[in-house]
């Protein structure tokens, strides 16, 4: 494999010769060799949107037209966009377990949105003078302390808006409509694996239907909680400087319109009114995760069970469920003579 050699303040590094990555994500990938296993797709994207969001706020605000061209400007904003669409998947390697507040991540994203974006002004991307700088552009007035968790909060909220909820909807629809076929299919109920008063193969299903139904509100009180960025906490850099505190404060505003234009659909995104909490606690990741785990599970089960009755045998008149590529349908005409109803199988 080809190699390029950089240069940053601890000396020399050796990376493959084509990546757009630099030092510091080389530096990363040789310190944290542990799980082998980059971050999500999904939160590369959205740090590729925040990016993005950044920078057009830094745009508007006239901080970054007194250090680069208008086409510079454009050039950085789209390659953040491409990380965004996903562009430029194979150029995140480091692994998902590393400095705990993501700070490599962060400096990877910065690298490739710079050279991309060098690229794209018609520059050379391996030149070591960097006239679209990873830090003093790309990173401009941000810290991976509220970047990572803005982050983490836009990638969490659009998968469960654009994927879970909708497949969560779907599958809750769709055991409704069995529950509907099935409402006059009788069958022996179970308690602790004995016998039961009889009930319906729809009441069974119905019940599946509304845990996937709560599993869905629960993702949805998750995606609201989400929808409060960290974001007014960015711009440290123009905190630090005097008399310069309502450029902060408009960041932070400008930072959420902009992000709520690029992200399709209804996103009300908004800040929280506090600008320590949602960095210290970290309360909608756990909106996130908490329920995900619980209805993780009930979704395996549901499916279990569904696979269970799919194919299982019983007597007594109530015949064969069946799996097919259409569906569920239940026959009496599976049941086979000879053997009394004692012999039945639960479910």
């Amino acid at each position: 494999m080809k190699e390029r050699i950089e240069r940053d303040s601890m000396g020399e590094v050796r990376l493959p010769a084509e990546v757009y990555y630099g030092a510091q994500t080389q530096r990363a990938v040789e310190n944290f060799p542990i799980a082998l296993a980059p971050l999500p797709p999904k939160m590369i994207q959205a740090l590729g949107l925040v990016k993005w969001a950044c920078a057009s706020a830094n745009e508007e605000l006239g901080l970054l037209g007194k250090k680069l061209a208008p086409e510079q400007i454009t050039a950085l904003k789209t390659a953040a966009l491409e990380v965004a669409d996903g562009q430029m998947a194979d150029q995140f390697p480091i692994d998902i377990y590393q400095t705990g507040s993501g700070t490599s991540s962060n400096m990877n994203v910065n690298e490739v949105v710079s050279n991309r974006a060098i690229e794209l002004c018609g520059g050379d991307r391996f030149d070591m003078k960097k006239p679209i700088h990873p830090n003093d552009h790309v990173n401009m007035g941000q810290s991976t302390n509220d970047i990572f968790p803005t982050a983490i909060h836009v990638a969490g909220a659009r998968v469960l808006r654009d994927e879970l909820i909708p497949a969560l909807k779907a599958c809750a629809d769709a055991l409704y409509a069995k529950a509907d076929e099935w409402a006059d299919v009788l069958k022996i109920g179970r308690t602790h694996l004995a016998d039961a008063t009889p009930m319906t193969l729809g009441q069974e299903f119905g019940g599946l239907a509304r845990q996937m139904e709560l599993a869905a509100e629960d993702a949805r009180n998750a995606e609201a909680a989400l929808y409060e960025l960290p974001a007014e906490f960015l711009h440290t850099e123009v905190r630090a400087v005097p008399h310069k505190e309502h450029l902060f404060a408009r960041f932070g505003a400008d930072f959420l319109y902009i992000l709520k234009k690029l992200v399709r659909g209804n996103c009300p995104v908004a800040a929280f009114s506090d600008k320590v909490f949602p960095v210290a606690f970290k309360k909608g990741s756990i909106y996130l995760v908490a329920p995900g785990v619980h209805h993780g599970t009930d979704c395996a089960l549901c499916a279990l069970e569904i696979i269970r009755k799919g194919f299982q045998r019983r007597d007594g008149g109530a015949g064969l469920v069946k799996a097919h590529s259409e569906g569920f349908h239940c026959r009496d005409s599976d049941a086979k003579p000879g053997k009394g109803a004692g012999s039945a199988v639960d479910g």
